[in-house]
């Protein structure tokens, strides 16, 4: 899933560039979506480390 994430941010990065008229309001769309994102993908790959090594 984690992996997901970021396959679909490269993509939405060239199609977002059309629902925004401006590259300020893009670009801080764009910044917004790049943090979050990185920090789901590492949350989502964190998880099952602490579940493995919890029933370990």
């Amino acid at each position: 899933m984690a992996s997901t994430l970021i396959i679909q941010r490269n993509i939405d990065q060239n199609t977002y560039q059309y629902y925004f008229a401006d590259d300020a309001a893009r670009s801080a769309f764009m910044t917004m979506r790049n943090r979050l994102t990185y920090v789901a993908a590492a949350c989502l790959a964190w998880a099952p480390l602490v579940i493995m090594f919890i029933q370990a």
